[in-house]
């Protein structure tokens, strides 16, 4: 279903919309795959991170792990995430259990300075790869691979028009 083991999405209000592209929305959180080199997944993601929107996180963390073949590294790009709270933290280290099961690198790009310090006081900094933002850079080059960006549809849930 693409869902990480442990969400907690099912049943609740979805405010989720597509935007015609492959980016998942939410009133105030945006997933976007980005293009990577071969073998690494790369998820933009932007806005707030909170128990209202923390489903649009796991549902493309989802299929950034489940859409076959598997990359070596999946890859979030955290520069644009402006907050996250305590469930955006906890989506994020679900998916890093979910990708250490099946043999995935999942890596924190670029964080914020509001996300720095949650990693920091909660110490999960210590069992997150954390890379720089230079890291993120370049990938707007159309010459990586984009084929992960084709199959990362993530449904926002019933109710929710196109």
């Amino acid at each position: 279903t693409g869902r990480l083991p442990g969400s907690h999405c099912r049943g609740k209000p979805r405010r989720g919309v597509r935007d015609g592209g492959s980016s998942t929305v939410d009133a105030e959180l945006r997933v976007t795959p980005r293009p990577a080199p071969a073998g690494e997944r790369r998820l933009a993601v932007a806005g707030q991170a909170d128990m209202d929107t923390v489903h649009v996180l796991e549902e493309a963390l989802g299929k950034a792990l489940g859409v076959p073949p598997l990359p070596a590294a999946v890859v979030v790009d955290c520069s644009a995430l402006a907050f996250c709270a305590s469930a955006g933290l906890n989506a994020l280290l679900r998916a890093r259990l979910a990708a250490t099961a099946v043999g995935v690198a999942l890596r924190l790009a670029a964080p914020s300075p509001q996300l720095v310090r949650l990693l920091r006081l909660t110490e999960a900094d210590t069992v997150f790869d954390i890379a720089p933002a230079d890291d993120v850079t370049d990938l707007d080059d159309p010459r990586r691979e984009t084929v992960f960006a084709e199959h990362c549809h993530v449904d926002p849930g019933p109710g929710v028009t196109h």
